[in-house]
């Protein structure tokens, strides 16, 4: 007889949240502090913090990190492209790792705990996580939930939109704001 697997307790949205920016601070806090800049030499493109052109060249407080020509690039989709293409993607690879330096990922941790503060609130509030997040437009629980290794979010490019609302009738008070109380039917739920 096979035993159950002990059940995984469930995290609470506000958790969800606080734990993803915990993970960011700790991730940006280990790393070489921004502003990142990255230049280019021939085929090879090097990331550094402070990054400033001198007129002879370039000076770093740091180097970050050193990306060339010759990626490893087992994508299907790109097994037809030319050299002129993988050194594009190398550059657009480049261009994206040093705009999101260290204190970019403060930022957002800043703003997830913001959020986790809002929705611990609805959730004291309402005594339920039913309408705590507003799962329509909230991308910051999404961000959380890749942060945190989740392979899918709640909102998926595949996933069918939601409605207008949140199905939430435009009169409802939940809707406005005015309370985390849904008031489209006697029951108190979306219609």
């Amino acid at each position: 007889m096979i035993s159950p697997q002990p059940e995984t307790p469930k995290v609470s949205l506000d958790a969800e949240l606080r734990n993803a920016a915990a993970k960011l601070r700790s991730l940006a806090n280990a790393a070489t502090p921004g502003p990142w800049g990255l230049y280019e030499s021939g085929y090879v493109i090097e990331i550094a913090a402070d990054l400033e052109e001198t007129g002879h060249g370039y000076r770093a407080r740091r180097g970050i990190c050193r990306l060339d020509e010759e990626p490893l690039d087992n994508d299907p989709a790109h097994k037809g492209w030319m050299a002129e293409e993988d050194w594009a993607q190398v550059q657009a690879d480049a261009a994206y790792i040093a705009a999101l330096h260290p204190g970019i990922a403060l930022a957002l941790a800043q703003l997830l705990d913001v959020e986790a503060d809002v929705v611990a609130a609805r959730i004291a509030e309402d005594g339920t996580e039913d309408y705590a997040a507003d799962y329509g437009t909230n991308y910051l629980l999404d961000a959380a939930r890749l942060i945190n290794g989740e392979e899918t979010s709640q909102r998926s490019a595949e996933a069918t939109p939601f409605p207008p609302y949140g199905g939430h009738d435009p009169a409802c008070a939940y809707v406005s704001g005015m309370t985390t109380r849904c008031t489209c039917s006697s029951d108190g739920g979306a219609r």
